[in-house]
């Protein structure tokens, strides 16, 4: 009846609390691994006096609203509610923590976009050798050298972007994307293997991070009813 539902709901909540605190700690380790690589950030783009606009701010406001997440979700674990404790920690902690993740990627492409750029003119020069050489060879190369003026015109656009004071991020990050389309094309047309993306690190995040807690409202240990 009623009474054993009851039962079978609070035994369930107890299992799921249960979890909480090693919970807490893997979303407390990704806070503060965040925080290093962001306070690392702002120290760069503060040394080459760069424009980030409103970006670096957003990033802040994410983790400061994760960091709020945390202390609801403490505070709805302390008071027995574990359906409320976890959906802060889904919702408002890991889940928005691939959010700081993407604005960090961003800002870190702004710090090294001279060299990053000069990277991606070099590949396009060596493009270029290898079309030439293979059109002395007698293979059409006219798709290929279409896409290599496209590309070039897309790196030209984007160099551009990241010199205007504050530079649009998220335009360059689209056609970023748009570049390394392009050029995987012309690695296709040219016989070379998928080139590396265009990215100026990789975030080290917490195993598991941004991915959900392997623990959720959802997925937490099902309890073992009453009979």
């Amino acid at each position: 009846g009623e009474l054993v539902q009851t039962i079978n709901e609070q035994f369930g909540d107890l299992e799921r609390l249960a979890e909480f605190p090693r919970m807490i700690a893997q979303a407390n380790r990704m806070v503060k691994q965040m925080e290093a690589q962001l306070k690392r950030l702002e120290a760069r783009i503060s040394a080459r006096k760069l424009d980030v606009g409103d970006a670096l701010t957003e990033a802040r406001g994410v983790l400061d609203s994760i960091k709020s997440a945390m202390e609801a979700a403490k505070v709805a674990a302390a008071q027995g509610d574990a359906e409320g404790a976890f959906e802060q920690l889904q919702a408002g902690v890991f889940e928005r923590g691939d959010e700081v993740g993407e604005k960090m990627f961003a800002l870190e492409m702004i710090v090294q976009a001279p060299q990053r750029i000069a990277q991606k003119n070099r590949e396009l020069r060596k493009m270029e050798s290898r079309i030439k050489l293979l059109a002395r060879k007698g293979q059409d190369m006219s798709t290929a050298k279409v896409l290599l003026a496209d590309a070039r015109a897309r790196l030209a656009t984007i160099t551009a972007l990241t010199k205007q004071k504050p530079p649009p991020i998220e335009e360059i990050m689209g056609l970023v994307e748009e570049l390394e389309d392009v050029i995987d094309q012309i690695r296709d047309e040219i016989g070379e293997d998928q080139s590396p993306q265009f990215k100026p690190y990789e975030l080290q995040l917490p195993s598991g991070i941004p991915v959900a807690p392997t623990t959720s409202v959802e997925s937490a240990p099902a309890a073992t009813p009453v009979q």
